[in-house]
């Protein structure tokens, strides 16, 4: 069966119904219901939808009510464990993120309708999840442990016109599924969950029909042509690592304070073009903010990942933490995206900036850390702290009035709460401290 479009939201002949109904009601009027008996069917109803009807899209969707009739592709029911000192296991929260690709992302073509994707698996087989089969009415029941890897299969659309797609752009890109395809795995049929039962497309697991050896991957496509006039899909074969916490931080690397501060004064150097006389940097800072949005105070360990452009950062370990699965019937989380910008932020990207990490343990040492949200960089390398009363920094609604502006922080940034930023018996101290200028080395 194929993954059918879902129909218009009225069918072509709901006002003809309508009147039809409206004409009948007048013809022969509704015999009362007897004393104490408050149900009355209504004109023409029926027990299965009408053709051309159309589920409406939920605020909250329930897909145990909109998609009974897809009881088949619920998720399985997990288990998350690690070995335990006494060597049995413990449950244990666990981390998935996107690993590798199985079938590199393929931009679809309106004029090739089948797509056929062969790979083999060999050793692979081995960190597949222990899958538990229940009876018919009964969940499966898979268990995950650090080093298993799962196997997905994936849709984004594209706008535009594009030939290729980067795995940065894939990896941040929901799933979205076009209104007619099929899609089978090694022979076997398979079908997807949509937005309209679950709130959003999901990701297709196909983990438990592959097999060692050759495997294959056919997909028959039928586009209409207002799915194709502005964009275009991307279908790809993910393979998705599960890891515990600590392996996470050993994918972490680290940027030399040295390096950090040389980033800093590249972009605040004087740029000119030759070519175009409008074009200069005309202020000399830099506002960094030193706020986590999570946290809405100063970070702990300074992270971001080497996909960022701009310098502030978020709180390692909040981050990670924040995108744990737990054991239950609940998707497993997989949103590595930076909070600042929204870019790819999967472990293996991400970086702890140890010049922000020396700011901070200089406010640890000093005992500053309540008072200070930002840091401002001068162009001749000095830079001063920015406490909770001082003027917001130019922003999105504050805009410099040169041609480029160099502070440009990419998202926003979590205030302090105000009772923290405007409470009248904080100490006068914090409110009249002089800023400390430090130099660059």
């Amino acid at each position: 069966m194929a993954q059918h479009p879902m129909p218009p939201q009225r069918p072509n002949n709901y006002h003809n119904r309508q009147n039809s109904m409206n004409a009948q009601s007048s013809a022969s009027p509704i015999t009362r219901a007897p004393h104490g008996h408050h149900f009355q069917p209504l004109p023409n109803s029926a027990f299965l939808p009408l053709p051309g009807y159309r589920a409406p899209m939920m605020v909250n969707p329930n897909p145990t009510r909109l998609g009974l009739h897809l009881v088949g592709l619920r998720d399985p029911m997990k288990r998350l464990v690690k070995q335990g000192p006494d060597g049995n296991d413990i449950e244990t929260d666990l981390f998935t993120y996107l690993d590798a690709f199985i079938v590199h992302p393929t931009v679809v073509d309106v004029d090739q309708p089948i797509y056929k994707w062969n790979f083999s698996l060999g050793d692979e087989l081995q960190k597949f999840p222990h899958i538990a089969h229940g009876k018919e009415t009964q969940f499966s029941v898979w268990t995950f442990r650090p080093g298993c890897r799962t196997i997905r299969l994936r849709c984004i659309r594209l706008p535009g016109n594009p030939d290729t797609v980067t795995e940065q752009t894939w990896s941040t890109a929901p799933t979205f599924w076009p209104s007619v395809f099929y899609i089978s795995v090694n022979g076997k049929e398979l079908y997807v969950r949509r937005k309209v039962h679950n709130g959003k497309d999901l990701p297709l697991d196909i983990t438990e029909h592959l097999h060692a050896g050759e495997n294959n991957v056919r997909l028959d496509i039928i586009l209409g042509q207002d799915e194709c006039k502005t964009s275009k899909f991307v279908f790809g074969v993910e393979a998705m690592e599960v890891a515990e916490f600590d392996q996470i931080l050993n994918l972490i690397k680290s940027v030399p304070a040295a390096d950090s501060r040389a980033a800093i004064k590249k972009r605040l150097s004087p740029i000119t073009d030759d070519d175009d006389d409008d074009l200069a940097v005309v202020t000399d800072n830099l506002t960094i903010d030193l706020v986590d949005p999570f946290m809405a105070r100063i970070f702990d360990v300074p992270a971001r990942s080497l996909h960022c452009n701009h310098h502030e950062c978020f709180d390692r370990d909040t981050f990670i933490r924040t995108r744990n699965s737990t054991s239950g019937q609940t998707p497993m989380v997989d949103n590595w995206r930076c909070p600042i910008c929204k870019g790819d932020a999967r472990p293996q990207f991400l970086v702890v900036d140890q010049f922000l990490a020396e700011i901070h343990a200089e406010l640890t040492r000093t005992n500053r850390l309540d008072g200070i949200r930002a840091i401002q960089i001068k162009v001749d390398g000095t830079w001063t702290f920015k406490y909770d009363t001082d003027e917001i920094s130019p922003g999105p609604d504050h805009p410099f009035s040169a041609k480029r502006k160099a502070e440009d922080s990419l998202g926003p940034v979590a205030m302090r709460p105000r009772n923290d930023v405007f409470n009248d018996r904080r100490s006068p101290a914090v409110r009249t401290q002089e800023h400390t200028v430090i130099e660059l080395d």
